[in-house]
């Protein structure tokens, strides 16, 4: 199935309004980058939500992944995400190990 993609909002002198939406940890999550994004994650849950963003093969066929633990009630954002090491065909892959009562977002801090 199709990872849901994860809209970005950017920053700006004037402010922004982090859009969020829900987390969907059943077909999991991506969201376009060029090396400038914070992913938001706001865990309104009463256990804590393990964040994990794969890497990308690097040129030695070594991969890996980031797992960031975000504990209930918290909110954090994580990144930035270096290109090389995240991107997926131009995307960061996200998977959540819950996702009820858990709120995303991207924060672009460049166009």
């Amino acid at each position: 199935m199709a990872r849901a993609t994860i809209a970005r909002s950017t920053a700006s002198l004037a402010g922004v309004e982090l859009a969020t939406q829900a987390a969907n940890s059943a077909d999991d999550m991506q969201f376009q980058n060029n090396g400038a994004q914070l992913l938001y994650v706001d865990n309104g849950s009463g256990s804590a939500v393990n964040v994990t963003i794969p890497m990308s093969t690097d040129k030695h066929g070594r991969t890996g992944q980031k797992v960031v633990s975000v504990p209930a009630g918290d909110q954090s954002f994580i990144g930035p995400f270096d290109a090389e090491l995240y991107n997926q065909g131009g995307f960061v892959h996200v998977d959540f190990s819950v996702s009820t009562d858990i709120l995303v977002g991207v924060l672009s801090l460049q166009s």
